[in-house]
C-alpha cells in the first residue's frame, strides 16, 4: 500500500465527510478514515496535524512515486522492491531520511500544533 504523508492542511475532501474510529497505539489516539459506504480507508492520522493518505483514493495516484519503503519485515516475499528505493525493515529515523525541505515542512507543521 503506497501512503503520502502530507499536512492535513493540504487536504481537500472533494464529497461528503468520512467516518472515522479511534484506535489507541501505545499511549497515543489515532484516528482512521473511512469512506461510509464502501469501508475504504482514505487516510490515518497518526499525529497532529498530518495525515497518511491512501495513494488509491487520490484523483492522480499515478503521479505518487515512493521515496522510501518502510515495514519491509512484513513484506510478501513474492514482492521484489526497486533496487533505487531506500528499504527499512521497520520505520527509520526521520531526520536521516528526509530531505531538508520536508523537515522543514515538518518544523512548521509541528510547531503551530504547540
Amino acid at each position: 500500500m503506497i501512503n503520502a504523508w502530507i499536512e492535513k492542511a493540504k487536504v481537500e475532501l472533494l464529497s461528503s465527510n468520512p467516518a472515522s474510529f479511534k484506535f489507541d497505539t501505545g499511549g497515543r489516539d489515532n484516528s482512521v478514515h473511512f469512506c461510509p459506504q464502501c469501508g475504504t480507508y482514505v487516510w490515518t492520522e497518526y499525529m497532529p496535524g498530518f495525515c497518511f493518505v491512501r495513494a488509491c483514493t487520490l484523483d492522480e495516484q499515478n503521479a505518487l512515486i515512493p521515496d522510501v519503503h518502510i515495514f519491509a519485515r512484513s513484506k510478501q516475499p513474492w514482492l521484489d522492491l526497486p533496487g533505487d528505493i531506500p528499504v527499512h525493515e521497520v520505520y527509520y529515523d526521520r531526520d536521516k531520511v528526509w530531505p531538508d525541505d520536508s523537515l522543514a515542512r515538518f518544523a512548521a507543521v509541528t510547531a503551530s500544533m504547540k
